[in-house]
């Protein structure tokens, strides 16, 4: 952002007392909320920590929600900074917690946690959200592999099958 003229910040310039009030301003402004990674692949049995970053700072509460964050039932878990507190939701599965800096955390991820998960962040500044996906895949027992003949009998194409 470049700074106006020096005309426009002479001394008895009303642009000058306004401007630190706007500079101000804007530095205090939050950083945008942003989950790290955005997705999610994992294997059934394996744990997880998201992470987040940007968002309000200061005491906030960081609330973790199953699918739609507009529908108290699919509160997960939250965590409220002061008094330090964290509340299990009606969606909670006992697996599921938040850390004191907003990150969730899954143990022994099922089939079932596949989905898309939001995170709200709330503060003296105002709330943000954001929305992930998690997805759970499932390595086959075992596979096959056989090759494909075009008409002159040349393999050029195999096929994979999981069984």
């Amino acid at each position: 952002m470049a700074l106006p003229s020096e005309t426009l910040l002479g001394a008895d310039s009303q642009c000058k007392r306004l401007l630190l009030p706007a500079v101000l301003l804007a530095s205090m402004a939050a950083a945008e909320l942003l989950l790290f990674p955005e997705d999610l692949n994992r294997l059934p049995g394996s744990s997880i920590r998201w992470r987040i970053s940007g968002g309000p700072s200061g005491y906030v509460n960081y609330t973790w929600y199953r699918a739609n964050a507009s529908i108290e039932a699919n509160m997960l878990v939250s965590y409220i900074s002061s008094p330090p507190s964290w509340i299990p939701g009606p969606a909670n599965a006992g697996w599921e917690n938040v850390t004191q800096k907003g990150y969730l955390t899954i143990t022994e991820l099922e089939f079932g946690d596949a989905g898309n998960y939001s995170i709200v962040v709330t503060g003296i500044e105002g709330s943000q959200e954001d929305t992930g996906q998690i997805q759970v895949w499932g390595k086959p027992d075992s596979y096959s592999v056989s090759p494909a003949r075009d008409n002159h009998g040349i393999q050029e194409v195999g096929a994979i099958s999981c069984l």
